[in-house]
C-alpha cells in the first residue's frame, strides 16, 4: 500500500477489517500500528518551556478517534463535501491589490495535491503574478520537509 500521505512510505496491503477502526488510520505514512492517536513530545516540551502553554499532558498533534467522531459533511450544504475557498481568495485579492499568496505543497501528498491547489487558484482568477509557488520535498506534514 502506498501512502496517501507521504508517498515515499508504503507498507502491506491488509485484508479490509470489522473493527470498527477507519480505513484511513492504515495509511503507511501514519505510522500508527494499533493506535489512532500520534503524540509530538518534542512539541510539548516547546509549548510549555517557549510558549509558556499550561499543561502537563502529553501534545497530541494528531487523533483519528476525534476527527472520525465527527462528520464534518454535516456542516455543509446538502450535496457537497468540497468547499473551495479560492473564490473568497479571489474577491479578496481584487480588493486587495497588496495581497500577496504563498503557497506551499509537497511533493509526495496525495492528501492535498499541490496540482489542486495551485490548478483552483489559476481557475479561479488568482492572479499568477501575485502568487509564488514553493514546492517542498516531503509529505502532507510541511514538518516532514527535508531540505
Amino acid at each position: 500500500m502506498v501512502g496517501r500521505l507521504d508517498t515515499r512510505i508504503t507498507g502491506p496491503l491488509t485484508p479490509p477489517r470489522d473493527d470498527g477502526r477507519p480505513p484511513a488510520a492504515d495509511d503507511p505514512a501514519l505510522g500508527l500500528g494499533g493506535r489512532n492517536v500520534i503524540e509530538s513530545p518534542a512539541l510539548g516540551c516547546y509549548l510549555v518551556a517557549e510558549a509558556e502553554a499550561p499543561g502537563k499532558e502529553p501534545y497530541v498533534s494528531l487523533s483519528l478517534d476525534l476527527n472520525f467522531a465527527r462528520d464534518w459533511r454535516a456542516a455543509l450544504p446538502a450535496r457537497t463535501f468540497y468547499r473551495n475557498p479560492t473564490v473568497y481568495l479571489c474577491r479578496l485579492m481584487r480588493r486587495r491589490t497588496a495581497l500577496r499568496i504563498l503557497l506551499l505543497g509537497c511533493y509526495f501528498d496525495l492528501a492535498a495535491p499541490l496540482s489542486a491547489a495551485l490548478s483552483a487558484l489559476r481557475h479561479n482568477g488568482v492572479p499568477a503574478d501575485r502568487v509564488h509557488v514553493r514546492a517542498l520535498e516531503g509529505g502532507h506534514s510541511l514538518s516532514d520537509y527535508q531540505r
